[in-house]
């Protein structure tokens, strides 16, 4: 609500970066945090209700640039991620779950 009260929703060490609300409903935010100060990025969902955070990506390696599908199904991003054939620098996709 436009000049409503601000409350913060995540509590971490690391800071937080570029929320996006889920497309159709709104009861989800997807964000980046850091971990452990590394620049290693990782995708989380913060669920509006509960107020619990629910790591997406392997936690691991360095993503970015994630999007909602319009829908709200999937979640696209690029990762450092190694694949099967142990290349990295990949576009993922993954289950918002």
């Amino acid at each position: 609500m436009p000049g409503g009260a601000r409350q913060q929703l995540t509590f971490f060490p690391e800071p937080v970066y570029g929320a996006s609300y889920h497309p159709k409903d709104g009861n989800y935010l997807l964000f980046q945090k850091d971990v452990g100060g590394g620049e290693w990025f990782q995708y989380f969902r913060y669920d509006v209700e509960s107020g619990e955070n629910t790591l997406l990506t392997d936690g691991k390696s360095r993503n970015t640039a994630a999007h909602w599908s319009s829908n709200g199904d999937l979640i696209a991003y690029v990762s450092t991620r190694r694949n099967k054939q142990g290349k990295c620098g990949n576009f993922w996709n993954g289950s918002r779950r």
